[in-house]
């Protein structure tokens, strides 16, 4: 019986030790594996015929032994840039064909553009400064030759349609930031004595006027209720077109203009916006050059707007100076709003951002059916309102953008890509929550993103956009 006992005992003491064995192991096991359970993955894709799917919730888990050599690997800490924005540009041919529509349904393409919690959360945007290309015809806010004193300004003419259009945006994201710009000065203020082609005239009444011009606009804006954040002093200022435009001859007169007027001007009656040098359509660098080195000058400048074919000096203007950047608008194309011009655009969108610009404008946000301007040049836009039909389009850019400033918040940080995949771009949130945003251009592929030793894979669709949401 003794024995019997003994026995018992031994063979109970070795059960508990395996027991114990098992149950180390198991809770090994769960800590490493916890995060299988509470980490989910949200993914959206847009193919050309399947735009914005909300696929199923992919897991976050732990790295075992795959091959991941392939994958974009992400370290939350390896920041670059923070995120001011995105946006587009208010223009009088937009509002026309909004209004063509009834009000519910220009409210649900608004909303689409602008709400903080279901639209693509637009929070920066621009506006012309008096006419633009898509303007319903030209005009300035002083049309009256030789008024200095500026006594006869006035931005009536806007608060029959650009002003409306504005405050409909504001009225869906109150937090949205306008900054302007002007395609022309008043005519009379020119060598030509017309909005398109021409030059401003380079005599220190002229220029003194101006400057006062631009500053009573953000004033006069400011009683309509609108804050101008930003002014920048012309619009493609190399350029001269068939549509309201203002050539400035060499980076010396736009140097002396901001360094002797416009900068004395904003200091001299406290106006409440920014001078940036923008917004430019430049190859040379040696035209920023100029006016990057001058201190003086410098000393009212805030930022840099380049548009969309200055990102052949992104590089430079990196190693220049450590002012802020912004993408001020994109290519115009040719009113076709096709699949391909949409990757087109996501490429644009790739060389600026990594480029370390903190923002990314659209350029015509809605036109209708016909994508013309007031000078018969047809462009693209993120919007298309039919407006025969009464009907809403939403074209292949206007997914684009939507797969970055939907999930993309003000305040986020770019990551850098540790693998260099060129067809991905990762940011981390204020919150903490990740995004990743891939293009697939070609063949189903299989992806993989990795943070720490966890890792998600999808299958991307061939020809699609995509962007997936890691929470914290």
């Amino acid at each position: 019986m003794k024995n019997r006992i003994h026995r018992l005992m031994s063979t109970n003491k070795k059960l508990r030790a395996f027991w114990r064995i098992v149950i180390v192991q198991l809770i090994s096991f769960v800590g490493i594996h916890s995060t299988l359970i509470a980490q989910k993955v949200k993914w959206v894709s847009t193919s050309e015929n399947a735009p914005w799917v909300e696929q199923p919730p992919l897991t976050l888990q732990t790295v075992l032994s795959q091959n991941l050599d392939s994958a974009l690997v992400l370290n939350i800490k390896a920041t670059e840039q923070k995120i001011k924005g995105w946006g587009g540009c208010f223009n009088e041919l937009g509002w026309k064909a909004l209004l063509a529509l009834d009000e519910k349904d220009r409210d649900e393409a608004m909303k689409a553009l602008f709400d903080p919690k279901e639209g693509s959360r637009f929070n920066i945007c621009r506006t012309p400064m008096a006419a633009s290309d898509f303007a319903l015809d030209a005009y300035s806010y002083d049309d009256v030759p030789g008024d200095y004193d500026m006594k006869g300004f006035s931005i009536d003419r806007d608060k029959k349609h650009l002003i409306p259009y504005i405050k409909a945006a504001l009225k869906i994201n109150p937090n949205l930031k306008l900054w302007a710009s002007p395609w022309s000065p008043p005519a009379w203020m020119k060598t030509n004595n017309q909005y398109d082609s021409g030059s401003l005239r380079m005599e220190s009444a002229i220029l003194n006027a101006y400057a006062h011009y631009q500053a009573k606009y953000v004033l006069e804006y400011k009683k309509a209720g609108i804050n101008i954040t930003q002014i920048h002093p012309q619009n493609e200022p190399i350029m001269e077109t068939k549509y309201p435009s203002c050539k400035w001859d060499n980076p010396e007169t736009m140097n002396n203009y901001i360094k002797n007027y416009l900068g004395p001007t904003f200091v001299k009656e406290k106006i409440p916006a920014q001078i940036w040098l923008g917004t430019i359509t430049n190859k040379d660098t040696n035209w920023f050059k100029h006016i990057l080195d001058d201190k003086e000058t410098m000393k009212y400048v805030s930022g840099l707007g380049l548009q969309y074919n200055s990102r052949f000096v992104l590089s430079f203007l990196r190693r220049q100076t450590n002012l802020p950047m912004m993408e001020t608008e994109t290519k115009c194309y040719n009113g076709k709003n096709s699949w391909k011009e949409a990757d087109d655009t996501y490429g644009q969108m790739k060389q600026y951002i990594n480029g370390g610009c903190q923002a990314y404008m659209y350029w015509n946000m809605v036109l209708d059916e016909t994508g013309l301007s007031s000078w018969a040049w047809s462009q693209n836009s993120s919007i298309t309102i039919d407006t025969k039909a009464k009907k809403v389009i939403y074209n292949p850019q206007f997914y684009v953008m939507k797969h970055f400033s939907r999930f993309v918040s003000p305040g986020a940080y770019l990551l850098k890509n540790e693998n260099k995949d060129s067809s991905a771009l990762s940011f981390i949130n204020p919150d903490g929550s990740v995004v990743v945003v891939v293009e697939n251009k070609k063949q189903e592929k299989p992806f993989s993103i990795v943070i720490g030793n966890k890792t998600v894979t999808a299958t991307l669709a061939a020809s699609s956009f995509n962007t997936f949401i890691i929470d914290k």
